[in-house]
């Protein structure tokens, strides 16, 4: 999607959203409902989490897409069922060329889009690794030159 596109697209009913108005999804499941085509929506599954990914597919009206760019090891978990009951379908998109991350910065920027991260000062490098590793870390983890 690019930047001119931005204009047909809104955060999901189930997103998190800083100032909480959406509601808590599981952590990692920041994604996009982008109203293209049909108008039917497709999902934006970004989060590196295969069983995220799997939750989103119910949520897809007829004719509507899981387009997949985050990338995980684990199998995405989809039946028949939910496929063919609703038209419903799933693709992959290598994303990542620079055509792409000026798009989404783009994207961003007009439509408000902030991260959700953990922040911690650099005398705090080992902690936060510490965190990351463990896998408790809800958003990602960034470290900040200053406190």
């Amino acid at each position: 999607m690019s930047a001119r596109d931005s204009s047909r697209c809104a955060p999901h009913e189930n997103d998190a959203d800083p100032g909480g108005s959406y509601g808590d999804p599981p952590a990692g499941t920041i994604h996009w409902v982008t109203n293209v085509g049909s108008g039917n929506g497709t999902e934006l599954a970004t989060a590196p989490s295969s069983k995220a990914m799997s939750q989103l597919v119910d949520g897809l009206g007829p004719n509507g897409k899981l387009m997949v760019v985050g990338v995980a090891a684990e199998p995405i978990e989809v039946t028949p069922v939910q496929l063919i009951s609703g038209s419903r379908s799933l693709q992959g998109w290598a994303s990542g060329t620079a055509a792409d991350i000026e798009d989404t910065l783009a994207f961003a920027e007009l439509s408000g889009v902030r991260p959700m991260i953990e922040t911690y000062s650099l005398e705090q490098a080992a902690e936060a690794y510490a965190r990351m590793l463990s896998g408790k870390a809800e958003f990602r983890v960034v470290l900040t030159m200053s406190h």
